[in-house]
């Protein structure tokens, strides 16, 4: 439109940046997983204490994400990028000096907290700055974090503890961050001048002075958050009373009420809401929030059982299940850049469409697999990868592709949210189904990306893309 500025690819080195941070912190929510065994033995520790490790960076995501968006309007990226930096090297060098089991969970807390912001972060500087012919074949890069990082986080853990000590699975973070810190700390004074890259701003990337946290809200939103992820770790774990999860359930359900309805208030007082929720006054974003929500409950549903069958059912040590699922998580990443350049010229049903069916039909088959069928579990993770490498670049360039830039940081941190709330119950529903039979679990799964392609297809072919 005539005197709007025209859109910009993202300078590479913030790209990168943004990229290394983000994969980091996905690569730390599926890590630690294969290494609680020996941490138990090391801490002497209780199953339900060592689980904290998992639960407790799960719930502080949880928590902290729906407050991305505001931070990110207030500090700019830049500044943004470099306080996320400086908080997850603190959690990273806190674990690697851990002695006790209860540092390394404080430790795994603030790496969350400063992990949090870095995805909806990276889908809005990719979606603000770069002109829409290029769009999709850059926010392939969210492909290669969504897909990538989550598979290699066993294999990389398997790996580093062949060779050594549980410590050296903190190293990697804790260079990461340093370099990063160390990259974008010089750009804070153009960055607090009104710049994002030390060059001339884009009236996009500016950081809002005025956009200040209100302190309800974000008491309302971690209550929401805080309480549905721990009633889903316990429906999993059974660490708490009955009565207590459904409790908890409830409680964090009417804070979301509340807090729904005070972002509306705030909104028509001209104040800053926390979480600005006229976001969803696009209709995309409702519809690819739902397609984002259920899809991931059944993906990660699956991501947790593949692991369990790999070892029970199959027969494989937790080394090999994940080399055995490695090269699904790596051609994911190759496609990400082909799968984005389609997206650009192709219809976004047509390729949702085909990768949630493809999904769907992989994760049902799972149910398959038996002793020694690693052959079969190898190519059904292939295909699986596939079928979400087709999925993920589209959903977010459609969800976003119609915000206004100042609504940007708010609608990548709906995305986000709902991703990880959804990974949280999906895991949950699909466990607890699984207990009957691994085949139900997966067919489960399945009908939840069904479902999803379902939620996609049909508004898409009555709204054309702009």
């Amino acid at each position: 439109m005539p005197g709007e500025p025209e859109a910009v690819r993202p300078p590479r080195r913030l790209l990168g940046l943004l990229i290394a941070s983000a994969f980091t912190v996905m690569l730390n929510e599926t890590m630690i997983g294969v290494a609680i065994p020996g941490l138990m033995d090391r801490f002497s520790a209780s199953a339900s204490s060592a689980q904290w490790l998992v639960s407790a960076y799960l719930l502080t995501l949880g928590c902290t994400l729906p407050l991305s968006g505001i931070v990110i309007q207030r500090l700019g990226p830049i500044r943004t990028l470099a306080v996320c930096s400086a908080v997850f090297l603190a959690g990273s060098v806190l674990a690697l000096s851990a002695g006790e089991l209860w540092m390394l969970v404080v430790a795994r807390v603030v790496q969350a907290v400063g992990g949090a912001p870095l995805l909806p972060l990276l889908t809005t500087t990719v979606m603000r700055e770069t002109s829409p012919d290029r769009r999709g074949r850059t926010m392939g890069a969210v492909s290669l974090v969504i897909g990538i990082a989550p598979a290699c986080g066993p294999v990389f853990s398997g790996l580093v503890l062949a060779i050594g000590d549980w410590r050296w699975l903190f190293l990697p973070s804790a260079v990461i961050a340093a370099l990063v810190a160390v990259q974008v700390l010089p750009s804070w004074g153009a960055a607090r001048a009104g710049g994002a890259t030390g060059g001339e701003p884009g009236v996009a990337l500016r950081p809002r002075a005025r956009a200040r946290v209100d302190p309800p809200s974000a008491g309302l939103a971690v209550l929401a958050a805080g309480g549905g992820t721990i009633a889903l770790s316990s429906a999993l774990d059974h660490a708490l009373p009955v009565g207590t999860t459904l409790a908890l359930a409830v409680a964090g359900g009417a804070s979301a009420v509340v807090f729904v309805r005070r972002q509306y208030a705030l909104g028509r007082r001209g104040e800053d809401p926390v979480l600005d929720l006229r976001a969803f006054g696009r209709p995309r974003l409702g519809r690819g929030a739902t397609s984002i929500g259920v899809g991931m409950a059944g993906l990660f549903g699956v991501f947790a059982l593949l692991p369990i069958v790999a070892v029970t059912v199959v027969g494989l040590s937790p080394v090999q299940a994940g080399l055995v699922m490695l090269p699904g998580g790596l051609l994911m990443g190759l496609l990400a850049p082909a799968v984005g350049r389609l997206a650009e010229r192709v219809p976004t049903a047509r390729l949702t469409a085909s990768g949630f069916v493809t999904m769907a039909l992989a994760t049902t088959a799972l149910g398959l697999l038996g002793p020694g069928s690693w052959g079969l579990l190898l190519a059904l993770h292939v295909t699986l990868s596939v079928g979400f490498a087709l999925t993920v670049t589209p959903l977010y360039l459609d969800a976003l592709g119609s915000q206004p830039p100042e609504l940007l940081p708010h609608a990548s941190t709906i995305l986000s949210t709902v991703q990880q709330l959804a990974a949280g119950a999906g895991t949950v529903a699909v466990i607890a189904v699984s207990a009957a039979t691994p085949a139900a679990g997966f067919a489960l799964a399945g009908g939840l990306l069904a479902s999803a392609m379902a939620a996609q297809i049909a508004p898409s072919r009555r709204r054309p893309r702009v």
